[in-house]
């Protein structure tokens, strides 16, 4: 990019350009009118862009139809976008993360404490986490059955021998 005598523009100027255009970013997104690509941005958004970024840097200016401009949103946009989504997740999570969980029970009377599992009965060792089932019936394995269709494909169906009821 050149600048009004047809020098390149510095480094600090184009960085300043650019920062000024991040800023602007953020706030579409704090509005909730951040697009996913700059291209989808609205005219009013796009115009007033263009409109800061002109009057600011004057040497974006120098050209015909804001095309500094729009490079310039173009590609601060593209790498601004997806990392300002990731600041905002990482920012919400963290909120979350913090906020206080308070558990509310009108039945505990413990003190907040969770209640203690009952001693078994016959021999005083505590009971199995899992329930003792006394008769477990196996479940029926499908059986698959290989089929062949007049094009010679092969397809498996599966016959169950499970009841119905």
């Amino acid at each position: 990019m050149e600048g009004e005598n047809g020098d390149q523009v510095s480094k600090k100027q184009k960085d300043a350009a650019q920062e000024a255009a991040r800023h602007f970013f953020s706030l579409l997104l704090d509005k909730d009118q951040a697009p996913a690509i700059w291209g989808d941005a609205s005219f009013d958004a796009s115009n007033e862009l263009i409109y800061i970024l002109e009057s600011n840097f004057p040497w974006i200016h120098l050209c015909d139809n804001h095309w500094k401009a729009t490079m310039i949103a173009t590609n601060s946009y593209s790498q601004w976008y997806p990392k300002a989504l990731q600041r905002r997740s990482d920012a919400l999570a963290k909120k979350a993360t913090n906020a206080k969980v308070i558990d509310v029970d009108t039945n505990n009377n413990n003190g907040g404490k969770l209640p203690k599992r009952s001693w078994a009965e016959d021999n005083g060792m505590r009971g199995s986490k899992r329930p003792h089932v006394e008769e477990i019936q196996p479940t029926p394995h499908p059986n698959a059955t290989k089929i062949t269709t007049k094009r010679g494909c092969v397809c498996k169906t599966i016959h169950s021998n499970y009841m119905r009821h």
